[in-house]
């Protein structure tokens, strides 16, 4: 656990005892001035079954107390489990969600790939697209939260992938497709659903992401292999 967290959960623990004692205290303070006030009549003698009453009052009020101090550790404890389960299971998300990009082809792969699609493209007179998506995040989001919505989105958009289809990285935050013999109209209705799949995921929406999508199309908007590598992650790639 991040020693940031560890810090809160300790103060959080701290303000929780003194909240318990708080209550110990002032439950302690008026079985006491109930004794106190009926102190003149016990040592009289004169009713038997008040000194039994007050009797029970004192031994109830100490096991109460005892009940409360007893509750309050289990609950103590409890919490520290689940934190610590939780922290567990952040990790293994962590290093699935790195697994997962470290699988995924880098830029080098996605030119390469992208110049051969080109001139197939070229050479058959059928269109080309790529589809450049953008996870952006808070920009005081720790690298784990960023790493951890990168890792999610990579999945989301892997699993919607056809057949021969590919995702490949370009930079940290940024993925993109390549759709031979795809026009423009339909490489932009896929977009869609990819990004509304990904904007609708709960987990992405908790961890506060957000998507860019970009679609560049030969050769409705470039005619070169340089032009089409640019500009498809323009303005997407800080």
């Amino acid at each position: 656990m991040p020693g940031r967290e560890e810090a809160k959960l300790e103060a959080l623990e701290r303000r929780e005892g003194q909240l318990w004692i708080l209550a110990i205290i002032m439950i302690t303070v008026l079985a006491a001035g109930l004794l106190l006030t009926a102190w003149p009549m016990l040592r009289s003698g004169q009713a038997d079954r008040t000194q039994k009453a007050f009797l029970g009052l004192v031994v109830l009020t100490l096991l109460f107390n005892a009940y409360l101090i007893e509750r309050q550790g289990k609950i103590k404890k409890l919490r520290r489990r689940l934190i610590e389960s939780e922290a567990r299971n952040l990790a293994v998300i962590l290093q699935a969600s790195k697994t997962v990009l470290a699988s995924l082809p880098g830029e080098e792969q996605f030119n390469d790939r992208l110049a051969m699609d080109l001139r197939r493209a070229t050479a058959a007179g059928q269109p080309i697209s790529v589809v450049a998506f953008k996870i952006e995040m808070p920009a005081n989001a720790p690298e784990e939260v960023k790493s951890e919505a990168w890792g999610q989105a990579a999945e989301l958009l892997i699993r919607d992938l056809k057949e021969g289809e590919a995702l490949y990285r370009r930079a940290e935050g940024v993925f993109c497709t390549l759709h031979l013999g795809c026009p423009r109209d339909a490489a932009e209705h896929a977009a869609a659903s990819l990004g509304e799949t990904i904007a609708t995921d709960e987990r992405l929406m908790k961890l506060s992401a957000r998507i860019r999508i970009r679609v560049t199309t030969y050769p409705d908007d470039t005619q070169s292999l340089h032009e089409m590598e640019q500009l498809a992650v323009r303005g997407l790639v800080a």
